[in-house]
């Protein structure tokens, strides 16, 4: 239960480290193999429906050791539309810590990439992006 939760607020870490850093496609950090290096970028939407449950979703956007290529489907464009790597995570808030204009969310949940041979992707419709479209012959 523990490792969930630190791999919830990583992602949601990663998530926000992503959407910040996506300024083009030229930070520096990928760039070189140095302790700051970034490993991943998500892109992605949170949908709060209540205040003790979330969902994020989205599309991976940046994966190091990998050209853009193999994370891209037809078009050569990276967006959720043609993502072949696509994630959704749904959560509840166990507690919330608030300290001067900073505040600490602790939530439990499940994350699930996928592998999409066919992307379709719309952050419209939250569930294109949470179908495994995977077509192995």
């Amino acid at each position: 239960m523990r490792g969930k939760r630190l791999l919830g607020g990583l992602l949601m870490l990663a998530a926000l480290i992503g959407m910040v850093a996506f300024v083009g496609r030229s930070v520096a950090a990928k760039d070189n193999d140095g302790p700051n290096t970034i490993s991943a970028e998500l892109i992605g939407q949170v949908y709060n429906p209540s205040p003790t449950v979330s969902a994020q979703y989205g599309y991976v956007s940046y994966l190091k050791g990998l050209d853009a290529s193999a994370i891209t489907g037809p078009g050569g464009t990276l967006s959720e539309r043609s993502a072949l790597l696509t994630f959704y995570s749904h959560t509840a808030t166990e507690r919330v810590l608030n300290n001067g204009p900073m505040r600490a969310i602790d939530r439990s949940g499940e994350v699930t990439f996928y592998l999409n041979t066919t992307p379709v992707g719309d952050f419209g419709n939250p569930v294109t992006l949470r179908q495994d479209r995977c077509h192995v012959p």
